[in-house]
Protein backbone atom coordinates (compact mmCIF):
# COMPACT_ATOMS: atom_id res chain seq x y z
CA UNK A 1 0.00 0.00 0.00
CA UNK A 2 1.87 3.03 -1.28
CA UNK A 3 0.13 5.57 0.94
CA UNK A 4 1.63 3.88 3.96
CA UNK A 5 5.16 4.08 2.60
CA UNK A 6 5.73 7.76 1.94
CA UNK A 7 7.90 9.41 4.62
CA UNK A 8 6.35 12.10 6.82
CA UNK A 9 2.57 11.77 6.50
CA UNK A 10 -0.41 12.10 8.77
CA UNK A 11 -1.48 8.58 7.83
CA UNK A 12 -1.58 6.37 10.89
CA UNK A 13 -1.01 2.94 9.41
CA UNK A 14 -1.84 -0.29 11.14
CA UNK A 15 0.61 -2.13 13.35
CA UNK A 16 -0.72 -5.33 11.85
CA UNK A 17 -0.57 -4.67 8.14
CA UNK A 18 0.47 -8.29 7.70
CA UNK A 19 -3.19 -9.25 8.21
CA UNK A 20 -2.51 -11.77 10.99
CA UNK A 21 -5.59 -11.99 13.17
CA UNK A 22 -6.49 -13.82 16.35
CA UNK A 23 -9.88 -15.34 16.98
CA UNK A 24 -8.99 -15.84 20.61
CA UNK A 25 -8.14 -12.16 21.00
CA UNK A 26 -11.42 -11.10 19.45
CA UNK A 27 -13.57 -13.41 21.52
CA UNK A 28 -12.55 -11.84 24.79
CA UNK A 29 -10.85 -8.67 26.00
CA UNK A 30 -7.51 -9.67 27.49
CA UNK A 31 -5.97 -7.92 30.47
CA UNK A 32 -2.80 -5.86 30.00
CA UNK A 33 0.15 -8.07 29.20
CA UNK A 34 3.71 -7.69 30.55
CA UNK A 35 5.30 -8.44 27.18
CA UNK A 36 3.44 -8.18 23.89
CA UNK A 37 5.83 -10.29 21.87
CA UNK A 38 5.87 -13.10 24.44
CA UNK A 39 2.10 -13.13 24.18
CA UNK A 40 2.21 -13.24 20.38
CA UNK A 41 4.68 -16.11 20.55
CA UNK A 42 2.39 -18.02 22.88
CA UNK A 43 -0.50 -17.51 20.48
CA UNK A 44 1.60 -18.81 17.63
CA UNK A 45 2.61 -21.90 19.59
CA UNK A 46 -1.05 -22.58 20.43
CA UNK A 47 -1.99 -22.06 16.75
CA UNK A 48 -4.58 -19.41 17.53
CA UNK A 49 -3.46 -17.24 14.60
CA UNK A 50 -5.01 -17.85 11.22
CA UNK A 51 -4.76 -16.43 7.72
CA UNK A 52 -7.16 -15.66 4.88
CA UNK A 53 -10.04 -15.54 4.62
CA UNK A 54 -10.04 -12.94 7.37
CA UNK A 55 -13.41 -12.57 9.02
CA UNK A 56 -14.07 -8.81 9.39
CA UNK A 57 -15.32 -9.52 12.91
CA UNK A 58 -11.82 -10.47 13.99
CA UNK A 59 -8.95 -8.07 13.73
CA UNK A 60 -6.04 -7.09 15.85
CA UNK A 61 -5.35 -3.96 17.87
CA UNK A 62 -2.10 -3.58 19.81
CA UNK A 63 -2.96 -1.23 22.64
CA UNK A 64 -0.64 -0.73 25.61
CA UNK A 65 0.53 -4.34 25.44
CA UNK A 66 -3.03 -5.67 25.11
CA UNK A 67 -4.54 -7.27 22.05
CA UNK A 68 -8.02 -5.85 21.66
CA UNK A 69 -8.86 -5.31 17.98
CA UNK A 70 -7.54 -4.06 14.68
CA UNK A 71 -6.31 -0.48 14.77
CA UNK A 72 -5.49 1.52 11.67
CA UNK A 73 -6.74 3.65 8.86
CA UNK A 74 -6.87 0.94 6.20
CA UNK A 75 -7.53 -2.77 6.16
CA UNK A 76 -5.90 -4.80 3.40
CA UNK A 77 -6.71 -8.42 2.77
CA UNK A 78 -4.22 -10.82 1.27
CA UNK A 79 -5.73 -10.35 -2.19
CA UNK A 80 -4.69 -6.71 -2.09
CA UNK A 81 -8.19 -5.32 -1.60
CA UNK A 82 -8.36 -2.18 0.54
CA UNK A 83 -11.18 -1.22 2.88
CA UNK A 84 -11.63 2.17 4.53
CA UNK A 85 -12.00 1.87 8.29
CA UNK A 86 -14.27 4.21 10.21
CA UNK A 87 -13.43 5.70 13.58
CA UNK A 88 -15.82 5.05 16.44
CA UNK A 89 -16.62 7.57 19.17
CA UNK A 90 -14.42 5.64 21.62
CA UNK A 91 -11.40 6.09 19.35
CA UNK A 92 -11.30 2.58 17.90
CA UNK A 93 -11.51 1.73 14.20
CA UNK A 94 -13.95 -0.73 12.60
CA UNK A 95 -14.80 -1.89 9.11
CA UNK A 96 -17.85 -0.11 7.66
CA UNK A 97 -21.01 -2.19 7.52
CA UNK A 98 -21.01 -2.39 3.74
CA UNK A 99 -17.32 -3.43 3.59
CA UNK A 100 -16.88 -1.27 0.49
CA UNK A 101 -13.59 -2.00 -1.23
CA UNK A 102 -11.40 0.93 -2.28
CA UNK A 103 -9.43 0.73 -5.48
CA UNK A 104 -5.89 1.98 -5.13
CA UNK A 105 -5.66 4.41 -8.02
CA UNK A 106 -3.15 6.89 -6.61
CA UNK A 107 -3.62 6.26 -2.89
CA UNK A 108 -6.36 4.37 -1.16
CA UNK A 109 -7.82 7.53 0.39
CA UNK A 110 -7.51 9.62 -2.76
CA UNK A 111 -4.86 11.93 -1.30
CA UNK A 112 -1.58 12.64 -3.06
CA UNK A 113 1.05 12.01 -0.39
CA UNK A 114 3.86 12.27 -2.92
CA UNK A 115 2.82 15.85 -3.65
CA UNK A 116 2.59 16.65 0.06
CA UNK A 117 6.07 15.26 0.64
CA UNK A 118 7.48 17.21 -2.28
CA UNK A 119 5.92 20.47 -1.11
CA UNK A 120 7.34 19.88 2.36
CA UNK A 121 10.85 19.80 0.92
CA UNK A 122 10.10 22.94 -1.09
CA UNK A 123 9.32 24.64 2.22
CA UNK A 124 12.83 23.88 3.50
CA UNK A 125 14.34 25.10 0.24
CA UNK A 126 12.39 28.34 0.60
CA UNK A 127 13.92 28.79 4.07
CA UNK A 128 17.50 28.75 2.82
CA UNK A 129 19.84 31.54 3.81
CA UNK A 130 23.13 32.60 2.25
CA UNK A 131 24.30 32.18 -1.35
CA UNK A 132 21.78 29.95 -3.12
CA UNK A 133 22.90 27.17 -5.46
CA UNK A 134 22.16 27.04 -9.18
CA UNK A 135 19.64 24.30 -8.43
CA UNK A 136 17.44 26.69 -6.42
CA UNK A 137 13.79 25.92 -7.27
CA UNK A 138 12.21 28.90 -5.47
CA UNK A 139 11.99 31.62 -8.11
CA UNK A 140 11.34 34.49 -5.69
CA UNK A 141 14.35 33.69 -3.50
CA UNK A 142 17.87 35.05 -3.96
CA UNK A 143 21.11 35.33 -2.01
CA UNK A 144 20.70 36.80 1.47
CA UNK A 145 22.47 37.38 4.80
CA UNK A 146 25.90 37.11 3.20
CA UNK A 147 27.58 38.85 6.15
CA UNK A 148 26.38 36.44 8.86
CA UNK A 149 29.29 35.54 11.14
CA UNK A 150 30.30 34.06 14.47
CA UNK A 151 31.43 36.40 17.25
CA UNK A 152 35.05 35.92 16.12
CA UNK A 153 34.16 36.86 12.54
CA UNK A 154 34.11 33.36 11.06
CA UNK A 155 31.57 33.39 8.18
CA UNK A 156 28.26 31.71 9.01
CA UNK A 157 26.34 31.91 5.76
CA UNK A 158 23.87 29.18 4.86
CA UNK A 159 21.41 27.28 7.00
CA UNK A 160 17.66 27.76 7.31
CA UNK A 161 15.60 30.73 8.40
CA UNK A 162 13.06 29.96 11.09
CA UNK A 163 9.44 29.91 9.90
CA UNK A 164 8.49 33.43 8.75
CA UNK A 165 11.44 35.03 10.52
CA UNK A 166 14.96 35.65 9.29
CA UNK A 167 16.52 34.29 12.48
CA UNK A 168 18.70 31.20 12.19
CA UNK A 169 17.92 29.07 15.24
CA UNK A 170 19.87 25.84 15.42
CA UNK A 171 17.94 24.18 18.24
CA UNK A 172 14.67 23.62 16.33
CA UNK A 173 16.58 23.35 13.04
CA UNK A 174 18.72 20.44 14.28
CA UNK A 175 15.69 18.61 15.70
CA UNK A 176 13.93 19.03 12.35
CA UNK A 177 16.97 17.80 10.44
CA UNK A 178 17.22 14.63 12.53
CA UNK A 179 13.55 13.80 11.94
CA UNK A 180 13.80 14.50 8.22
CA UNK A 181 16.78 12.16 7.96
CA UNK A 182 14.97 9.57 10.07
CA UNK A 183 11.99 9.59 7.71
CA UNK A 184 14.24 9.10 4.70
CA UNK A 185 16.09 6.22 6.39
CA UNK A 186 12.89 4.46 7.42
CA UNK A 187 10.96 4.88 4.17
CA UNK A 188 13.41 4.94 1.24
CA UNK A 189 11.00 3.15 -1.08
CA UNK A 190 8.35 5.80 -0.48
CA UNK A 191 10.82 8.54 -1.30
CA UNK A 192 11.80 6.73 -4.49
CA UNK A 193 8.18 6.24 -5.52
CA UNK A 194 7.47 9.92 -4.83
CA UNK A 195 10.54 11.06 -6.78
CA UNK A 196 11.83 13.01 -3.77
CA UNK A 197 15.07 11.25 -2.83
CA UNK A 198 17.41 13.64 -4.62
CA UNK A 199 15.67 16.69 -3.14
CA UNK A 200 15.85 15.18 0.34
CA UNK A 201 19.56 14.45 -0.03
CA UNK A 202 20.21 17.97 -1.29
CA UNK A 203 18.38 19.61 1.62
CA UNK A 204 19.95 17.37 4.24
CA UNK A 205 23.41 18.12 2.87
CA UNK A 206 22.60 21.83 2.87
CA UNK A 207 21.77 21.91 6.57
CA UNK A 208 24.56 19.47 7.55
CA UNK A 209 27.12 21.69 5.84
CA UNK A 210 25.85 24.63 7.88
CA UNK A 211 26.18 22.69 11.13
CA UNK A 212 29.75 21.76 10.21
CA UNK A 213 30.46 25.44 9.52
CA UNK A 214 28.96 26.37 12.91
CA UNK A 215 31.58 24.17 14.58
CA UNK A 216 34.34 26.70 13.92
CA UNK A 217 36.61 25.74 16.83
CA UNK A 218 37.02 22.67 19.03
CA UNK A 219 34.93 24.19 21.81
CA UNK A 220 33.00 26.88 19.96
CA UNK A 221 29.75 26.37 18.10
CA UNK A 222 27.57 29.12 16.67
CA UNK A 223 24.06 28.26 17.78
CA UNK A 224 22.05 31.28 16.67
CA UNK A 225 22.20 34.19 14.26
CA UNK A 226 20.04 37.26 14.67
CA UNK A 227 18.56 39.62 17.23
CA UNK A 228 14.92 38.73 17.93
CA UNK A 229 13.63 42.26 18.46
CA UNK A 230 15.30 43.70 15.37
CA UNK A 231 14.23 40.76 13.24
CA UNK A 232 10.60 40.81 14.35
CA UNK A 233 10.33 44.55 13.78
CA UNK A 234 11.57 44.25 10.20
CA UNK A 235 8.94 43.24 7.65
CA UNK A 236 10.48 42.49 4.32
CA UNK A 237 12.34 40.05 2.15
CA UNK A 238 15.51 38.46 3.58
CA UNK A 239 17.30 39.61 0.43
CA UNK A 240 16.70 43.23 1.57
CA UNK A 241 17.67 42.96 5.25
CA UNK A 242 19.74 45.76 6.73
CA UNK A 243 19.44 45.11 10.48
CA UNK A 244 22.30 43.94 12.67
CA UNK A 245 22.57 40.12 12.81
CA UNK A 246 24.84 39.10 15.70
CA UNK A 247 26.10 35.56 16.08
CA UNK A 248 25.94 33.69 19.40
CA UNK A 249 28.39 30.95 20.35
CA UNK A 250 28.22 28.04 22.77
CA UNK A 251 31.46 27.53 24.68
CA UNK A 252 32.55 25.82 27.93
CA UNK A 253 31.56 28.96 29.84
CA UNK A 254 28.31 29.30 27.87
CA UNK A 255 27.20 25.67 27.50
CA UNK A 256 24.33 24.31 25.47
CA UNK A 257 24.10 20.54 25.79
CA UNK A 258 20.61 20.46 24.31
CA UNK A 259 21.42 22.33 21.10
CA UNK A 260 24.76 20.56 20.67
CA UNK A 261 23.19 17.14 21.24
CA UNK A 262 20.40 17.81 18.75
CA UNK A 263 23.11 18.76 16.26
CA UNK A 264 24.93 15.50 17.02
CA UNK A 265 21.74 13.53 16.34
CA UNK A 266 21.20 15.36 13.05
CA UNK A 267 24.79 14.90 11.87
CA UNK A 268 24.82 11.22 12.85
CA UNK A 269 21.51 10.56 11.10
CA UNK A 270 22.61 12.39 7.96
CA UNK A 271 25.95 10.55 8.06
CA UNK A 272 23.98 7.30 7.89
CA UNK A 273 21.98 8.65 4.95
CA UNK A 274 25.19 9.39 3.03
CA UNK A 275 27.35 6.43 4.11
CA UNK A 276 26.65 4.45 0.92
CA UNK A 277 26.61 7.56 -1.29
CA UNK A 278 29.71 9.48 -0.21
CA UNK A 279 31.74 7.71 2.47
CA UNK A 280 34.21 10.57 2.93
CA UNK A 281 31.44 13.09 3.49
CA UNK A 282 29.67 10.70 5.85
CA UNK A 283 32.87 10.26 7.87
CA UNK A 284 33.33 14.04 8.08
CA UNK A 285 29.86 14.43 9.54
CA UNK A 286 30.54 11.64 12.04
CA UNK A 287 33.80 13.26 13.11
CA UNK A 288 32.05 16.54 13.92
CA UNK A 289 29.26 14.65 15.66
CA UNK A 290 31.81 12.86 17.88
CA UNK A 291 33.52 16.10 18.87
CA UNK A 292 30.23 17.85 19.56
CA UNK A 293 29.03 14.90 21.64
CA UNK A 294 32.08 15.24 23.87
CA UNK A 295 31.44 19.00 24.06
CA UNK A 296 27.77 18.50 24.98
CA UNK A 297 28.46 15.93 27.70
CA UNK A 298 31.54 17.56 29.20
CA UNK A 299 29.89 20.96 29.74
CA UNK A 300 26.27 20.41 30.71
CA UNK A 301 23.71 23.16 30.53
CA UNK A 302 20.77 24.58 28.59
CA UNK A 303 21.55 26.69 25.56
CA UNK A 304 18.79 29.16 26.39
CA UNK A 305 20.60 29.96 29.64
CA UNK A 306 23.71 30.84 27.61
CA UNK A 307 22.30 32.63 24.53
CA UNK A 308 20.38 35.72 25.59
CA UNK A 309 18.35 35.82 22.37
CA UNK A 310 17.21 32.18 22.61
CA UNK A 311 13.93 33.02 24.33
CA UNK A 312 11.84 32.33 21.21
CA UNK A 313 12.66 28.61 21.60
CA UNK A 314 13.61 28.24 25.28
CA UNK A 315 14.76 24.82 26.38
CA UNK A 316 13.20 22.97 29.32
CA UNK A 317 15.88 20.30 29.67
CA UNK A 318 18.91 18.80 27.98
CA UNK A 319 19.31 15.20 29.14
CA UNK A 320 16.63 14.02 26.71
CA UNK A 321 18.62 15.57 23.86
CA UNK A 322 21.85 13.85 24.93
CA UNK A 323 20.05 10.49 25.09
CA UNK A 324 18.67 11.12 21.58
CA UNK A 325 22.15 12.02 20.34
CA UNK A 326 23.72 8.92 21.91
CA UNK A 327 21.08 6.71 20.30
CA UNK A 328 21.90 8.06 16.84
CA UNK A 329 25.62 7.77 17.47
CA UNK A 330 25.08 4.14 18.41
CA UNK A 331 23.16 3.51 15.20
CA UNK A 332 25.89 5.19 13.17
CA UNK A 333 28.91 3.57 14.86
CA UNK A 334 27.67 0.38 16.55
CA UNK A 335 29.83 1.29 19.55
CA UNK A 336 28.36 -0.14 22.75
CA UNK A 337 29.33 2.90 24.84
CA UNK A 338 26.85 5.06 22.95
CA UNK A 339 24.01 2.63 23.70
CA UNK A 340 25.06 2.56 27.34
CA UNK A 341 25.06 6.36 27.35
CA UNK A 342 21.67 6.54 25.65
CA UNK A 343 20.07 4.37 28.34
CA UNK A 344 21.86 6.19 31.16
CA UNK A 345 20.96 9.69 29.97
CA UNK A 346 17.41 8.55 29.27
CA UNK A 347 17.09 7.39 32.87
CA UNK A 348 18.61 10.62 34.12
CA UNK A 349 16.08 12.51 32.02
CA UNK A 350 13.27 10.59 33.73
CA UNK A 351 14.70 10.99 37.22
CA UNK A 352 15.94 14.58 37.03
CA UNK A 353 13.79 16.27 34.40
CA UNK A 354 10.50 14.37 34.41
CA UNK A 355 11.08 12.74 31.04
CA UNK A 356 7.95 11.08 29.68
CA UNK A 357 5.59 13.43 31.44
CA UNK A 358 4.77 15.46 28.33
CA UNK A 359 2.84 13.51 25.69
CA UNK A 360 4.21 15.42 22.72
CA UNK A 361 7.18 14.91 20.43
CA UNK A 362 8.64 18.26 19.52
CA UNK A 363 11.88 20.28 19.51
CA UNK A 364 11.77 20.66 23.32
CA UNK A 365 11.00 17.00 24.03
CA UNK A 366 13.19 14.40 22.31
CA UNK A 367 12.12 11.71 24.81
CA UNK A 368 9.66 9.84 22.59
CA UNK A 369 11.97 9.39 19.64
CA UNK A 370 14.57 7.99 22.03
CA UNK A 371 12.08 5.42 23.34
CA UNK A 372 11.50 4.18 19.80
CA UNK A 373 15.23 3.92 19.16
CA UNK A 374 15.98 2.14 22.43
CA UNK A 375 13.07 -0.25 21.85
CA UNK A 376 14.45 -1.08 18.42
CA UNK A 377 17.97 -1.55 19.76
CA UNK A 378 17.15 -3.56 22.89
CA UNK A 379 13.63 -4.97 22.55
CA UNK A 380 13.11 -4.10 26.22
CA UNK A 381 9.55 -3.75 27.49
CA UNK A 382 10.78 -0.68 29.40
CA UNK A 383 10.85 1.21 26.11
CA UNK A 384 8.13 -0.59 24.14
CA UNK A 385 5.61 0.16 26.88
CA UNK A 386 6.50 3.85 26.73
CA UNK A 387 5.97 3.96 22.97
CA UNK A 388 2.64 2.21 23.48
CA UNK A 389 1.65 4.78 26.10
CA UNK A 390 2.48 7.63 23.74
CA UNK A 391 0.57 6.17 20.80
CA UNK A 392 -2.39 5.17 22.94
CA UNK A 393 -2.80 8.78 24.01
CA UNK A 394 -2.68 10.00 20.41
CA UNK A 395 -4.96 7.32 19.01
CA UNK A 396 -7.64 7.57 21.70
CA UNK A 397 -7.47 11.25 22.61
CA UNK A 398 -6.18 10.68 26.13
CA UNK A 399 -5.21 13.91 27.92
CA UNK A 400 -3.50 16.10 26.88
CA UNK A 401 -4.36 14.90 23.36
CA UNK A 402 -7.76 15.99 22.08
CA UNK A 403 -9.67 15.45 18.85
CA UNK A 404 -11.44 18.14 16.86
CA UNK A 405 -14.96 17.32 15.58
CA UNK A 406 -13.41 16.62 12.16
CA UNK A 407 -10.90 14.17 13.62
CA UNK A 408 -7.63 16.09 14.02
CA UNK A 409 -5.58 15.00 17.04
CA UNK A 410 -3.88 17.95 18.74
CA UNK A 411 -2.18 18.99 21.98
CA UNK A 412 -1.48 22.70 21.45
CA UNK A 413 -3.20 25.56 19.64
CA UNK A 414 0.24 26.95 18.78
CA UNK A 415 1.87 25.18 15.88
CA UNK A 416 -0.74 22.42 16.09
CA UNK A 417 0.37 20.27 13.18
CA UNK A 418 4.00 19.97 14.25
CA UNK A 419 2.89 17.79 17.17
CA UNK A 420 0.42 15.80 15.09
CA UNK A 421 2.85 15.11 12.26
CA UNK A 422 5.63 14.08 14.62
CA UNK A 423 3.24 11.69 16.37
CA UNK A 424 2.23 10.34 12.96
CA UNK A 425 5.87 9.73 12.10
CA UNK A 426 6.39 7.75 15.31
CA UNK A 427 3.18 5.81 14.66
CA UNK A 428 4.29 4.86 11.18
CA UNK A 429 7.83 3.93 12.21
CA UNK A 430 6.48 1.91 15.12
CA UNK A 431 3.92 0.14 12.94
CA UNK A 432 6.70 -0.88 10.58
CA UNK A 433 8.76 -2.15 13.52
CA UNK A 434 5.82 -4.15 14.92
CA UNK A 435 5.11 -5.54 11.45
CA UNK A 436 8.69 -6.77 11.17
CA UNK A 437 8.29 -8.58 14.48
CA UNK A 438 5.03 -10.15 13.33
CA UNK A 439 6.68 -11.22 10.09
CA UNK A 440 9.34 -12.99 12.13
CA UNK A 441 6.56 -14.64 14.10
CA UNK A 442 4.81 -15.80 10.91
CA UNK A 443 7.93 -17.68 9.91
CA UNK A 444 7.77 -19.54 13.23
CA UNK A 445 4.27 -20.83 12.57
CA UNK A 446 3.91 -24.45 11.43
Amino acid sequence: MQAARVGLTALLVSACSLQICSAAAAESSPSPLPDLFDYLTDLAENQTFYYEPVDPAYYLKINNNSIIEFNGTFYEDLNGTFYQLQREANGTFVLPSNDTAITESANADGLDYAQALGMSWLFYEAQRSGPLPATNRISYRGDSALSDAAPDGTPMTGGWYDAGDCLKLNFPAAFSASLLAWGLLEFPDGYTAAGQTSYALDSLQWIANYFVQNHHADLAFTGQIGNVGDDHSSWGRPENMTEDRPGFDLTPTAPGSDLLAETVAALAAIAIVFESIDANYSNTLEAHARDLYVFATAYEGKYSDSISEAYVYPSSNYLDDIAWAAAWMYQRTGEQQFLTDAEAYNQRNINEEGGGGYIAYVWDCAYWGTQVKLAQFTGSATYTSEVSRFLEAWLTGTSPVQYTPAGLAWVSEWGTLRYTMNAALIAEIWSQYIASKLLWLMHKLP
